[in-house]
């Protein structure tokens, strides 16, 4: 059950996290602005001896590496996240984000007042590293809420006003000191309001982008996801009957549900009438200790169907999980249950799942509808041409053949002999009579035989379909055909036709190839086609039984086109080095009255 579950939590999408890129620039703005103050404080003239100035950079580098050491241990992810519009209500009612904010606030207040007794040295706010009070500042605005970054600027001009008026030879009137200094104060002021807005910015770019990951993410869901019930129609649009058709959805319906999945239908006989039994199937159940009995669960559920479409019914909630499913309805009548395993503590996305079970069973009623129309269809049509094969012996064959036996009984009752003129005149008129019988029975049977009119209907389809193919996308396309497509059932050829335009059509999508070959046998002991192209290749892997999840759902779909006669289909592919697709059937399987696709489990 783990299995599926951290199935459904992997493939999140990407977050940004600027946490790194915004370390990186206030670690080049601490040093930077550290630089530039070393180098016009050097610079300048040697107000103090050269040792003291050594000393001082010194005393500041030391303290610019020990508070670049101290906000690297911040979580910025989380302060940046505290200070989000969204969660500035929180920060007064949780003990943890309050704590966390008022390490940082310590940290950036205890390095503003040092900085506010360090330049006093070197000049006080006239000192070249007044503008190292900056960082105090910048950091404000990344790791706390942008009103304590204003604070801390408060904090340092009464820091230097405090240092002024205590130190002797600086002016000690505070007016004086501002009116000062007023350009001073000037550009701390623009320089803060111009850090808090690209700050702001830069939390904004960062949730932009992580909405847009996040749209990304679910576009590329839904286009996976219309690409899989595209499949699955072309899949059922393949299956002669609900054997076939009840495999086909369990395998289906987990793949898109992304769960365990149970298909159970009522059985139809050939005829297009309810049998009485039922077909049960579970799909990617294997490895999973779910302690459902299904078939129980199905039975209770199929006792509270309803002839309503879009029904949602829903078992008893389990430890595993609870069981979830849609009967199978079209024109009123109910065909079965379709339904998948919603597993407990996992993230379902119910209502998707739920659209996609009720859209399953839509399109399964109208598969199992079309199949009793096209029985009924199919038996009205051989119907009508018994009828017309019947009037037109009737009316042709039927009365010459009359003809000529009132004719030979009238020469039986005559006297004269065989070599008599008139004898031998009605003899020329029952030869001639049987002759137009004949002739009017040959054309009827080359009317019916595309065969013997040396046609190959399937084979020109084919060549037809791969000439398309070819100049659509600017390939070059080579089909070679042996043998008499006579051998060939109707289920048969249709299957071929279904593996060449999916393995042809991999080939052009995902191994981008530039060459085609189609080869395909049809001798009366063994069929064997073969797809190869000159692609970019893949690694070839096995489908687990009843729709695993190694490949995806042409190849399943391929495969199980090969299960269903009997046939072996071996797929071999590597990167760089193209793919070859060979499909074989023994005929034995094949020959008689036309072997129908059979799910043998």
């Amino acid at each position: 059950m783990d299995r599926w579950r951290n199935h459904l939590l992997e493939d999140k999408p990407d977050v940004i996290n600027p946490e790194h890129y915004i370390r990186q620039s206030l670690l080049i703005v601490r040093y930077l602005l550290f630089s530039l103050t070393t180098v016009f404080y050097l610079a300048s003239p040697p107000f103090s001896p050269i040792f003291v100035k050594i000393m001082v950079v010194l005393s500041f580098l030391a303290a610019t590496i020990l508070a670049q050491s101290l906000y690297d241990n911040l979580h910025l992810e989380k302060l940046q996240q505290n200070n989000t519009q969204k969660t500035k209500t929180l920060n007064a009612t949780n003990p943890d984000i309050f704590n966390k904010n008022m390490v940082a606030l310590k940290l950036i207040v205890i390095e503003t007042i040092c900085i506010g007794f360090l330049i006093l040295p070197t000049g006080g706010v006239d000192s070249h590293f007044v503008w190292y009070a900056l960082n105090p500042i910048i950091a404000g605005a990344v790791y706390l809420p942008w009103l304590f970054c204003w604070g801390i600027l408060g904090l340092f001009v009464c820091t230097a006003l405090i240092a002024s008026s205590i130190y002797p030879g600086l002016p000690a009137s505070p007016i004086y000191f501002l009116s000062s200094h007023m350009s001073l104060l000037l550009v701390f002021l623009i320089t803060t309001s111009l850090t808090q807005v690209a700050v702001s910015l830069c939390r904004r770019l960062g949730m932009a982008y992580t909405w847009l990951a996040i749209a990304h993410e679910a576009t590329e869901r839904s286009l996976k996801h219309v690409s899989g019930l595209y499949q699955a129609l072309e899949a059922f649009s393949t299956r002669e009957d609900s054997a076939q058709l009840v495999d086909v959805l369990a395998v289906y319906s987990s793949k898109l549900c992304h769960a365990p999945a149970v298909c159970y239908l009522k059985s139809i006989d050939c005829e297009g009438q309810d049998d009485g039994g039922a077909i049960l199937r579970i799909a990617n159940e294997d490895g999973l200790e779910i302690g459902i009995d299904w078939e129980k669960e199905i039975h209770q559920m199929w006792n509270q169907i309803k002839p309503v479409e879009g029904l949602v019914i829903e078992s008893r909630q389990k430890e595993a999980g609870q069981l979830i499913a849609v009967p199978v309805i079209s024109h009123g009548e109910c065909f079965g249950l379709l339904g998948y395993l919603q597993l407990s503590g996992a993230d379902q996305n119910y209502e998707e799942r739920e659209k996609t079970l009720i859209f399953l069973a839509g399109v399964a009623g109208i598969i199992l509808e079309r199949l009793k129309t096209d029985k009924l269809w199919e038996r009205l049509l051989v119907s009508e041409e018994q009828n017309r094969i019947a009037n037109e012996i009737h009316d042709g064959v039927s009365q010459y053949l009359f003809s000529i036996v009132c004719a030979l009984d009238s020469l039986a009752h005559e006297q004269a002999n065989l070599q008599d003129k008139r004898i031998q005149e009605q003899l020329r008129l029952v030869e001639e009579t049987a002759n137009l019988a004949a002739k009017e029975l040959r054309a009827s049977i080359y009317k019916l035989s595309p065969h013997k009119r040396g046609e190959s209907i399937f084979v020109d389809n084919l060549a037809s379909y791969l000439d398309d193919l070819g100049r659509l996308n600017g390939i070059r396309v080579d089909l070679q055909a042996e043998g008499s497509e006579e051998v060939l059932s109707p289920a048969l050829r249709k299957a071929l036709y279904r593996i060449v335009r999916e393995a042809s059509s991999n080939a052009v999508r995902h191994g981008k190839c530039s060459y085609l070959r189609v080869y395909l046998s049809m001798l009366p002991n063994q069929t064997v086609l073969e797809i190869e192209d000159n692609g970019c290749g893949y690694k070839a892997i096995a489908p687990n039984a009843l729709g695993g999840r190694k490949t995806g759902l042409g190849h399943w779909n391929m495969y199980q086109l090969a299960t269903c006669f009997n046939g072996d289909l071996v797929i071999q592919s590597e990167p760089g080095r193209g793919t070859l697709v060979r499909f074989s059937i023994p005929k034995k399987m094949e020959i008689g009255d036309g072997l129908k696709e059979v799910v043998t489990k």
